[in-house]
């Protein structure tokens, strides 16, 4: 059906009264060719008009379907109660210590990004490793009722899982790890049918993740601490060998004992202090000794006695006598010439007396000779002898003071290594107390997590929880109801609307008569005679439209049929 365009305008009639407001004509609008406006498939009033329509088929399903999600809460609380238990972990900075300064420095090399630090630790403890080294290591998770569960399940299955397995299936399904935002803490949480078991679960994985976060953490102060006690042992033994050192050249220097000081060295330098003037009066005395060597030598070359020689051959025994038996005969002699006697006898005694002058002077010549050769050679053995005694005591100075050197470096390197061995006791001592912070620090070193509440056994049911399952329920009866009523009104072809005609095929509408009802200027106006006493009411104009649309349309060739409708 075809029509032409509306070229008349839609006069709005005018409601009685003072306000003169327009009133709106209930009509369809139309587009050109007389074709209404696409509009939606439901308008709210055809909303409305559904749900109203099937109300009590809709609280009806509501009740039915909250009984249902009743009955489904009771049963799954009887056959399949869960328990959650829930602990708070608190994620603190890394902190270790420094073996140089021995301060407790941070690990993470300062940077610290608390909600990186949260995801990495929630990270971890979502982690299946962790899990199977709960599982497999921790003997106490086997004696759970809640394993006990997938034991009996073992094999059972054509897949043939192991209780492991199945074990951590069930963790993948109802371990729960959630960061608190702006805030430390670390939500962690198990869901399991027996509350004491899912108290015991969370406490044994969270425990054993901060065993392993304490490990990785002691891992780094035990090779601190290790290297500590190196240094610490081999400060001992390097203490020890200067120790030994220090008792041999002790022992060297003062075989009594004692600690060695410069009494031995004074001794020395005394000695030596002695030798010297030895040394220099032997030396004087050699120089004196060959001087008058020399003196006498020189004597000797210009024919002069030495006055030694003369008094040693005045003492000579034999020139003494001689001289006596001179001295008896000159005695004689004079005795005799004072008697004024002149005899052979006196001749005798003259002549004895030159044989004995003789004699006395070859004596003297003789031990003059003898004497001056003996006091040469006993002027030079003295200058020997001094030069040999300077030698020697020159000598033993050399040796004193070889000594001396000797004891001064050894008492140099005793001072030098007590000195080396009060280092090493001072080291030893730091040593000991960088230890014994070390293993101090070892015990209170922060390892990034830290339980902040542990879990407790939960004394309320998690699941079901007929707050959930009532609003599910009902809001899933709801939503089916009211699928099916616009379902039922979607699929419902009766024409009752120019919206209608959209579900039935491409017809042009006409126009459209409103209800009398709905116009108040047509009150008491009969219907036939509407136009002639209401020319300006909206069905007046309605029917202008309808006749200007009807004539266009029935002067059309296609036009074969026309539907009206109420």
């Amino acid at each position: 059906m075809t029509t032409l365009p509306t070229t008349t305008s839609i006069r709005l009639p005018k409601r009685a009264g003072a306000a003169n407001q327009p009133l709106a004509m209930p009509s369809t609008p139309m587009g050109p060719m007389g074709m209404p406006v696409a509009q939606p498939l439901l308008t709210p009033a055809d909303v409305w008009r559904v749900i109203r329509g099937n109300f009590w088929i809709i609280v009806a399903t509501c009740i039915v379907a909250g009984m249902i999600g009743f009955g489904l809460y009771w049963w799954q609380s009887q056959t399949n109660p869960k328990f959650e238990a829930v602990g708070w972990v608190e994620v603190l900075r890394q902190t270790r210590v420094d073996p140089r300064t021995s301060e407790m420095i941070a690990m993470d090399d300062g940077i610290f990004d608390l909600k990186i630090e949260q995801r990495t630790q929630t990270e971890k403890l979502l982690n299946e490793a962790l899990w199977t080294s709960v599982i497999d290591t921790n003997p106490k998770v086997r004696e759970l009722e809640w394993f006990a569960k997938f034991k009996a399940e073992e094999g059972k299955q054509a897949g043939a899982k192991t209780a492991a397995m199945l074990a951590k299936e069930d963790l993948e399904n109802n371990w729960s790890v959630t960061p608190r935002p702006e805030s430390r803490l670390i939500r962690v949480s198990m869901t399991a049918g027996n509350p004491e078991n899912a108290k015991d679960l969370v406490q044994m994985i969270v425990e054993a993740h901060i065993s392993g976060q304490q490990k990785l953490t002691a891992d780094r102060t035990s090779g601190d601490l290790q290297t500590a006690k190196l240094w610490q042992t081999r400060y001992s033994r390097e203490m020890q060998n200067v120790k030994d050192q220090m008792s041999r050249v002790q022992g060297t220097l003062n075989a009594g004992g004692g600690t060695p000081n410069a009494g031995r060295a004074n001794v020395i330098e005394i000695e030596i202090g002695q030798l010297i003037t030895a040394a220099m009066k032997s030396k004087l005395d050699s120089n004196t000794a060959q001087a008058q060597l020399a003196a006498m030598e020189a004597a000797v070359q210009a024919g002069n006695e030495p006055a030694q020689v003369e008094q040693m051959v005045q003492m000579d025994q034999t020139v003494a006598r001689i001289k006596a038996m001179v001295d008896e005969l000159d005695l004689q002699l004079e005795s005799y010439n004072k008697q004024g006697t002149n005899s052979p006898f006196i001749q005798e005694l003259t002549n004895r007396r030159n044989a004995a002058v003789a004699k006395l002077k070859s004596r003297e010549a003789e031990a003059r000779a003898t004497y001056r050769n003996q006091l040469l050679d006993s002027m030079r053995s003295m200058v020997q002898s001094g030069r040999a005694e300077e030698e020697a005591l020159n000598a033993l100075i050399d040796t004193k003071r070889t000594q001396l050197g000797e004891i001064s470096t050894q008492l140099s390197n005793f001072f030098s290594l007590k000195e080396e061995f009060d280092s090493y006791k001072i080291l030893i001592r730091e040593m000991d107390d960088r230890v014994a912070l070390l293993e101090n620090a070892l015990r209170q070193q922060s390892a990034g997590v830290r339980w902040s509440n542990m879990p407790i056994t939960p004394d309320q049911r998690s699941s079901p929880k007929l707050s959930i399952y009532m609003p599910v329920a009902i809001m899933l009866g709801l939503a089916l109801s009211l699928g099916l009523a616009f379902l039922k009104e979607l699929m419902d072809t009766s024409v009752r609307s120019p919206r209608d005609l959209q579900k039935v095929g491409s017809m042009s509408l006409l126009g459209m008569i409103a209800s009398e009802d709905d116009d108040p200027q047509l009150a008491g106006v009969p219907l036939h005679l509407i136009i002639s006493q209401a020319p300006h009411s909206i069905m007046s104009e309605q029917f202008r439209q309808v006749r200007t649309r009807l004539q266009h349309a029935v002067s059309l060739d296609t036009t074969r049929t026309i539907v009206v409708t109420s």
